[in-house]
């Protein structure tokens, strides 16, 4: 509180680490919508201010254009090239590019290379709970096998509402 005023966001939990580490290898890993989430900060973790997931994409498109209403967005991108859609046009990254979006502006994305890794924030926190209560636990850091089920339309549809994202 300064000056009467709070400078904490409404709904987000006193939160003053440290300092926080996860390695890689220690994170949770999923497999939904032939990706391969991992994820490195949730929710839990960060007090509610960010989520940081870390995702193994295929070549093609990987996210219709969708609205996030609550939460700005950020890419950056590790290995392979990616195309995004944004309101202003299409834009595409490759190793050591980010790209920020912010809450309420439409995109969509594409791996444009066989594969592609890239890590993904979120602020403030939430996104991680459609692809850890709709997705399948990873047995490797890989891409998902073929075969493997597809989420359940109706949860996945209940869990963005929830937490204020639309699909376009």
């Amino acid at each position: 509180m300064k000056g009467g005023l709070s400078l904490e966001p409404e709904g987000l939990s006193a939160f003053d680490p440290i300092g926080l580490l996860k390695r890689r290898g220690e994170a949770p890993a999923f497999w939904s919508s032939g990706i391969l989430w991992l994820v490195l900060l949730d929710a839990q973790a960060t007090g509610g201010r960010y989520t940081v997931l870390e995702q193994l994409c295929p070549k093609g498109p990987l996210a219709p254009m969708h609205v996030h209403h609550h939460q700005d967005e950020m890419f950056y991108v590790l290995e392979g090239t990616a195309r995004f859609h944004l309101a202003d046009g299409l834009h595409e990254g490759g190793p050591g590019e980010l790209v920020s979006i912010s809450r309420g502006t439409p995109h969509g994305f594409e791996a444009l290379t066989e594969e592609l890794r890239v890590l993904n924030w979120y602020m403030p926190a939430g996104f991680e709970r459609l692809i850890v209560e709709t997705g399948t636990l990873a047995t490797a850091l890989t891409l998902p096998p073929a075969g493997l089920r597809e989420p359940d339309a109706e949860q996945v549809q209940r869990i963005m509402a929830e937490v204020g994202m639309s699909i376009c």
